[in-house]
């Protein structure tokens, strides 16, 4: 069956200082999209695509893959969620953040002081490693070298004499950065739910 509507949950972009769930702000609402609405989305895009001054060598037709492709054939298809049906502002990562520091309160017992925590976009970016063993956020590059200066412990940067000796040398072996879910020393921080993720974590080290 194909689905006919599509709903999202929608929330103006935050004002500067503020945070998600104060009184201030506008509620959650949700808006509705029929199937007509996503197709107009489509032609729409197509339209801006085409007005755009494309190189030489790129392939129209083969951008919009579906041109080719009856869909009232189709009984069942899907969608990539990730910048795909879903266009992420700013505000999802304040969500992600608190309903995860409520999460670990009052499923996991952690201190009330930790739901008061307030998310700092500014913190981290995507694409950092976090080291499980030794709790540490770092940047390793594409040699798998530690980037000196990018080692934190919560919010506490780390001095180079002190990543060193906890590391040894700056070349990580490949097996620490590989994914493996029974010996797993580190995890790499990619997505758009990274950010809030390392900004709670770090909150929590600092805490305790």
């Amino acid at each position: 069956m194909v689905t006919r509507h599509l709903t999202k949950l929608y929330r103006p972009l935050l004002p500067p200082g503020h945070v998600l769930g104060h009184p201030s702000l506008p509620p959650i609402r949700l808006v509705h999209y029929s199937s007509s609405d996503l197709w107009t989305n489509y032609e729409q895009a197509k339209g801006w695509l085409r007005c755009k001054k494309l190189p030489p060598d790129i392939e129209t037709f083969g951008v919009f893959c579906n041109d080719k492709i009856d869909m009232e054939e189709v009984e069942i298809y899907g969608f990539d969620y990730d910048y795909t049906l879903a266009s992420y502002k700013k505000g999802v990562e304040y969500l992600i953040h608190d309903i995860a520091k409520e999460h670990l309160v009052k499923k996991y017992g952690y201190p009330e002081e930790v739901g008061s925590v307030v998310y700092d976009p500014n913190f981290a970016v995507r694409g950092l490693h976090y080291d499980v063993e030794k709790g540490l956020f770092l940047k390793v590059d594409s040699s798998h070298q530690i980037q000196l200066g990018t080692v934190y412990r919560g919010r506490e940067k780390l001095e180079d004499q002190e990543v060193l000796a906890l590391y040894k040398r700056r070349q990580l072996p490949v097996d620490f950065l590989e994914p493996n879910l029974r010996n797993m020393k580190m995890v790499q921080l990619v997505d758009i739910f990274s950010k809030p993720e390392m900004s709670l974590m770090a909150a929590v080290m600092d805490y305790f």
